[in-house]
């Protein structure tokens, strides 16, 4: 090994020393007590209902752990980022002991009677906690802090921990609500509008016919989903003028949400909620309110999926069926059946045929599939007159007529037509 190399894997283990002393060793503050420890506070985090700090700098912080999680009081009114509250309550849960530390003049150690900053921890079931926070200490990272207890050094940085510029303490998500209220969804752009309304298991595009239940999904849950990446309401103190998109929510019993949808900038697209929010988001996860009427529309002919139904009675054309599900899963028989299972996926899968223009009404009957749902009652799908290669359907529980693929029905048709 050369001298050059020798130098070379000394100064790397000297650096190694190094990371690992200061990574490890916590210097002594020579004001402290090292071998005692004082008590500062107990303080179990999931007992927090309020939490308030004052700074001698005129900043107030005030966190609410309600029962839909924290919301920030101060320095502004709003649900709060709750990845961040949690994370400031736990800073505070976790102090617990430290070096004792006696001195005369605690005001040089921000300790004095307007301390660098004081908090009051409220707690379920408990009285009030009060802890006085002077400067960082100089040996290591560490905090001269005042309790009932007396003065001590504890561990941590408090802060940086507690003041936190206030767009970090604020809840990012654009959008809060349940998304079980929901009962209508309005998308209102240049090229049209797109309505939807239902509930459950049943959704409908206005004008058309029934909704896909993925597609419902993905636009409910991809809204509440939205979260700002840049907050200017102080910048656009207007808002939205002139939306792209306008988006209404419409809610059980509660007042609708309304969304205004602005430009792409290099800061991502600018979203405002009506009395509320304005601020970017990424821009494509917004692609979901591009869509046309056809991209949302059930895919199924048959609504199998919404009525989870016990019976399936087929009368199209001259062929008549039906197959009931019970222990055995699809039967015609009461016994196990294969015929009848493979029956009934030719009913889940004729399949719909969207298309941005009205489809004429019936002008004749084909015939009917009813389906008896788990909860009662029937649920009639009529079929009419064929138009090219599709056939005109219409769900009786309410929408308008579609089209659909004339090859399924006449799947469906021949099911049992081997025997």
């Amino acid at each position: 090994m050369d001298r050059q190399t020798r130098l070379l894997l000394v100064l790397v283990a000297v650096l190694i020393g190094l990371v690992a002393l200061d990574r490890f060793w916590t210097p002594e503050d020579p004001l402290g007590n090292p071998d005692a420890t004082r008590q500062v506070w107990q303080l179990e985090e999931p007992t927090i209902t309020r939490i308030e700090a004052v700074h001698s700098d005129g900043r107030a912080l005030v966190l609410e752990r309600r029962d839909e999680g924290w919301w920030v009081l101060a320095p502004f009114q709003g649900k709060a980022n709750q990845r961040v509250a949690s994370r400031i309550a736990r800073v505070l849960a976790e102090i617990d002991k430290g070096e004792p530390l006696e001195v005369d003049d605690p005001e040089s150690f921000g300790l004095g009677a307007v301390p660098q900053f004081s908090v009051h921890v409220l707690r379920d079931g408990a009285g009030e906690l009060s802890l006085d926070v002077g400067r960082a200490a100089p040996s290591g990272w560490r905090t001269y802090v005042r309790s009932d207890a007396g003065m001590a050094i504890i561990d941590g940085e408090l802060e940086s921990s507690v003041w936190l510029d206030p767009d970090d303490l604020r809840d990012r998500h654009l959008l809060d609500y349940d998304p079980a209220t929901v009962r209508a969804v309005r998308i209102t752009s240049e090229p049209g509008t797109l309505a939807l309304h239902g509930e459950g298991r049943e959704w409908w595009v206005d004008g058309y016919a029934r909704a896909d239940l993925d597609a419902i999904e993905q636009l409910v849950a991809g809204l509440l989903d939205l979260q700002v990446e840049t907050f200017l309401d102080d910048a656009l103190p207007d808002g939205v003028p002139e939306p792209l998109f306008f988006v209404t929510i419409e809610r059980t019993e509660l007042p609708p949400i309304e969304l205004r949808v602005g430009d792409v900038t290099p800061l991502g697209q600018i979203v405002q909620v009506v009395g509320g929010t304005t601020g970017a988001v990424p821009a494509d996860t917004l692609r979901v309110l591009g869509q046309p009427p056809s991209s949302v529309a059930d895919p199924h002919a048959v609504p199998i999926r919404q009525t989870k139904p016990t019976r399936i009675a087929v009368d199209l054309g001259d062929t008549t069926w039906a197959i009931d599900f019970g222990e055995h899963g699809w039967t015609r028989t009461g016994e196990e059946d294969r015929d009848a299972f493979a029956a009934a996926e030719l009913v889940r899968n004729v399949q719909t045929a969207p298309q941005l223009e009205p489809v004429p009404a019936p002008t004749e009957s084909y015939g009917t599939i009813t389906l008896t749902p788990e909860t009662g009652g029937e649920r009639v799908i009529a079929f009419g007159q064929l138009v090219g290669d599709k056939r005109v359907a219409v769900d009786q529980a309410g929408g308008e007529p579609y089209f659909v693929l004339d090859a399924g029905v006449q799947a469906v048709i021949g099911a049992f037509a081997t025997e």
